[in-house]
């Protein structure tokens, strides 16, 4: 309960779309080192039909209502009740949830929380892991890269900002990164750490995974296991890490309600390929 005692606030949230209180409602959650605009070329696909919200990982948007940063960062529980405080500021019935990346991550942990909330949740490329079931190459890609970012926060908070962005922009990220493929990325993505101006800012979004080792290590939270809602599992194959597990997939064939797509892409599919995200969601959406 302490560790909540911050959370007076929710995340940064945009709202779009149908304006009627009756409009159903579809929740987009963006991750690293994304914004609103991961949703630009998806979105306006739904905003005839829903009531559309954005949300960002708190310290990724530079908006009025951006809540500011504590030191070592929000813990992941500090980020699921923000999250839940700002859906329940739209609405109070259940909504259609979407996640991708680190937004995909902190959904799961929503739904081991708040799952009576959600009616159908959509994750893009971020699945539930098994310990059982773990790839050589795909974890050490990962550990080394999030290791990396997880070190740029803590030189930045240490005020070695410079030795901070050297670090990132020296990491082999063609030859050691998760996610050498993509064809593009959304317009949040291609400007991160691309200005003096906005440096500082932008390693502090990689607390993210400062907090995620930190808070697995010390056990402040559990990795979510199962999901209890209808779920749509969409992912790319062309990545060098990849981000769930067969048993994963394997659960999701086993409910009737749940089905998941291996996309012919890399990570950012909703910049990529939003087309095909938006027509799977819809096809998904349109199940009872």
């Amino acid at each position: 309960k302490k560790n909540l005692a911050m959370v007076n606030g929710g995340l940064s949230t945009r709202i779009s779309g149908l304006e009627t209180a009756e409009a159903p409602v579809l929740v987009f959650v963006a991750g690293w080192p994304d914004n609103h605009d991961s949703w630009e070329y998806v979105a306006p696909r739904f905003s005839g039909s829903y009531k559309i919200v954005t949300l960002t990982m708190p310290g990724y948007s530079t908006d009025a209502d951006e809540p500011s940063l504590p030191r070592w960062g929000f813990s992941f529980n500090q980020i699921v009740e923000m999250m839940h405080i700002s859906v329940t500021k739209v609405t109070s019935k259940p909504f259609v949830l979407v996640g991708h990346d680190w937004g995909s991550f902190i959904s799961m942990l929503y739904l081991q929380k708040h799952s009576e909330t959600v009616s159908k949740f959509i994750a893009l490329d971020v699945g539930l892991m098994d310990v059982h079931e773990v790839n050589i190459k795909s974890a050490f890609v990962t550990v080394i890269y999030q290791a990396t970012l997880a070190a740029a926060f803590v030189l930045t908070r240490l005020r070695l900002v410079v030795l901070a962005a050297a670090l990132v922009a020296l990491y082999p990220w063609k030859w050691i990164g998760p996610c050498p493929y993509e064809t593009k990325v959304p317009s949040g993505v291609k400007r991160w750490s691309k200005s003096w101006d906005h440096l500082t800012r932008d390693l502090l979004m990689c607390f993210i995974y400062f907090r995620f080792w930190h808070d697995l290590l010390t056990r402040s939270f559990k990795l979510p296991t199962s999901l209890d809602v209808p779920t749509l599992f969409l992912f790319g194959r062309n990545k060098r890490a990849r981000f769930h597990s067969n048993k994963f997939l394997r659960d999701l064939e086993a409910c009737e309600d749940s089905s998941w797509q291996a996309l012919d892409c890399g990570h950012f599919m909703q910049a990529s390929d939003p087309d095909l995200v938006a027509t799977a969601m819809e096809a998904f959406l349109a199940e009872r």
